[in-house]
């Protein structure tokens, strides 16, 4: 079977890929459209990525780590498995338990764009690697990353 995969793709308007990037990876700016939560790096290849679930929580280390960077173009990091809280979601402890094992990568990458004087940054958003299209996981990826990236858009295009 081929790499199943999540892909969502956005236009930001106004906005250039190096300031898409920074706004991906700076924790000030993460902080204000991620409401408190999202992740938190250094964003060298081979860093552990943190995640913040709860704004009112810490920030975690579910096993997450950059596997790719170039500022401006893209951030590459594999992303953690599923986690306990997830059990409810399964029918059964044996699903659960197969569930531990699938391992994802999320990469974001951005390019700059330009049509009838509108310009601004294409960013793709690629969660790959799942076991199958039944994946819990990948049933439960797109409406988090549509909010994500949502939140991202809005709060570039009111900076622009």
């Amino acid at each position: 079977m081929g790499d199943i995969s999540f892909t969502y793709v956005s236009f930001i308007f106004g906005v250039g890929p190096e300031r898409v990037f920074e706004a991906l990876t700076t924790p000030s700016d993460i902080e204000v459209y991620m409401l408190g939560t999202g992740p938190s790096s250094s964003w060298g290849t081979g860093d552990t990525v943190l995640w913040k679930s709860d704004a009112a929580g810490e920030f975690e280390d579910l096993g997450q780590k950059v596997t790719g960077v170039v500022p401006g173009e893209y951030v590459e990091y594999t992303w953690h498995p599923i986690q306990p809280m997830h059990r409810p979601l399964f029918s059964s402890d044996e699903d659960f338990e197969a569930a531990l094992s699938e391992r994802t990568t999320v990469r974001w990458s951005m390019e700059p764009f330009e049509d009838d004087g509108m310009a601004g940054t294409v960013l793709r958003l690629r969660h790959s690697g799942f076991d199958s299209p039944d994946s819990v996981m990948l049933q439960g990826v797109g409406d988090g990353w549509a909010f994500f990236v949502s939140s991202l858009k809005s709060y570039l295009e009111r900076q622009a």
